[in-house]
């Protein structure tokens, strides 16, 4: 009987040990919106102009930006924009996972990453047709 005891002792010990891990998951995956909210430097902006209500290029306009080019998309659903000094302020709405609502326009997410973003804005209403693309990186 003596030797029962440390035994079943030992196999209790044993059993408890291998339980599995309690520790919870720190892992997290980042929301769209969580993504967003950073100060980004715009790279570029291009329109691909269309011929009429068709997607044949025309022609590509490259906007310039001037120096300091940025867009600080903040938690308050506000997005500070600096062109060259000059500041502007507007209202984005995230609309899905693919999709954000900058200033009133319905914008395609083509990529987000920790350091790339990439919006294309898709005129189809009025010809002729064109694509806004906005390119960032941080």
């Amino acid at each position: 009987m003596k030797k029962l005891i440390p035994i079943a002792l030992l196999a209790l010990v044993l059993i408890s040990s291998c339980k599995e891990d309690d520790t919870p998951d720190t892992t997290k995956t980042e929301t769209t919106a969580e993504k967003i909210q950073h100060t980004w430097n715009i790279t570029s902006i291009m329109d691909y102009n269309f011929v009429g209500a068709s997607t044949t290029l025309d022609y590509i306009d490259t906007f310039d930006l001037g120096t300091n080019a940025t867009i600080d998309f903040r938690t308050n659903n506000k997005a500070y924009v600096n062109f060259d000094g000059d500041m502007d302020t507007t209202d984005y709405q995230i609309v899905n996972d693919q999709t954000i609502n900058f200033d009133g326009d319905v914008f395609t997410i083509n990529t987000l990453t920790a350091t790339e973003f990439k919006l294309t804005y898709a005129e189809r209403t009025d010809t002729p047709y064109y694509d806004n693309v906005l390119i960032m990186n941080r």
